[in-house]
């Protein structure tokens, strides 16, 4: 490991010699010691060791992380589906173009870039992350149980209308549900010296 560190140095030692020298500092001398302070010591290194995981996996943390992970499964899902189920030929799908379903798409893309620009802060900020990511869940469950039913009554008017409602509602909440998840995870109520310690 010793010779590692050495051998590290003194590549470093190099790399700051040549950058010297690239920007005209060729007096600058390398330090004296051989060897600099590391980022991390060897006592805040074995401190993570000395973390029980019972203090880490919480309750919420295994809750949040459960749910995360369904969740995103069921995101993937749908959007390999969606497109398919659009394309196919009726009683089973909608029978649309497959520029038709791309508009659709981008148009979802750019509703996501805009509800994650302006309306996600205000929604967080009065609500907080807990019921932001339960209302992404009961969002997405509600545009998943209602896709099957678009287009199925209003012809092409209201196939347009309840696909644009549906992938709004999706795009609600992947928002709410992806971001809010991983704040969870970060925000959660465990110790801060446990996440922190070797820092």
């Amino acid at each position: 490991m010793r010779r590692f560190e050495r051998a590290t140095q003194r590549l470093w030692d190099r790399i700051v010699a040549l950058w010297s020298l690239a920007i005209g500092e060729s007096n600058q001398s390398p330090p004296s010691t051989p060897e600099t302070q590391p980022l991390l010591s060897r006592s805040s290194l074995s401190s993570i060791t000395r973390v029980p995981l019972r203090r880490l996996l919480t309750r919420n943390i295994l809750l949040i992380v459960g749910t995360f992970g369904l969740f995103s499964l069921c995101i993937v899902a749908y959007s390999q589906l969606f497109p398919i189920f659009l394309s196919s030929d009726p009683p089973v799908g909608r029978g649309l173009l497959s520029d038709e379903i791309g508009y659709a798409l981008s148009g979802a893309a750019l509703a996501s870039i805009g509800m994650r620009a302006l309306l996600f802060t205000s929604l967080e900020r009065s609500f907080g992350f807990t019921w932001c990511y339960c209302g992404g869940l009961a969002a997405f469950s509600v545009a998943f149980f209602l896709t099957p039913f678009v287009g199925l009554v209003g012809g092409k008017v209201g196939l347009w209308i309840q696909l644009v409602a549906v992938l709004v509602l999706k795009t609600l909440a992947n928002v709410l549900g992806l971001t809010c998840a991983m704040l969870l995870v970060i925000f959660s109520p465990i110790e801060a010296r446990a996440l922190l310690s070797p820092f």
